[in-house]
């Protein structure tokens, strides 16, 4: 398995810790903190995009890299459809956006499950 998955898992990782920390927030967190966790947050969302669709270019069996591609963009962009809904509705019931973040955290817990299961794996689905 290469660097890209272990990359992915980091990414998630910082994502989760963020998210944990956004829900920790209080009226007097020094601004500095707050800057920090956001920037932490910023680094772990845009970073993962190029890795991912590296990752399943790699995995891909041969001649099926466009279509790899293209099927897991679906599912990925779905969230960014979905996502702001699922907060909205997510904090009207919580009723806090801190709260709203680390409940929110566990899809990521949850996608770190198959990459994980893949990195201990040392293989590729899939793929002899």
């Amino acid at each position: 398995v290469g660097n890209g998955i272990m990359t992915l898992i980091v990414s998630q990782l910082l994502s989760v810790a963020a998210a944990w920390a956004t829900a920790a927030l209080v009226p007097d967190t020094p601004i500095l903190t707050v800057f920090a966790i956001l920037a932490g947050f910023g680094f772990s969302a845009v970073g993962w995009n190029g890795v991912f669709m590296a990752e399943i270019a790699r995995l891909a069996p041969e001649g099926q890299v466009g279509s790899a591609t293209g099927g897991v963009l679906v599912p990925t962009f779905l969230g960014v459809i979905i996502g702001p809904i699922l907060f909205t509705g997510l904090h009207e019931l919580i009723g806090t956006y801190t709260g709203t973040f680390a409940a929110l955290s566990a899809v990521t817990i949850l996608g770190l499950v198959p990459m994980y299961m893949i990195a201990r794996s040392g293989k590729a689905p899939n793929k002899s």
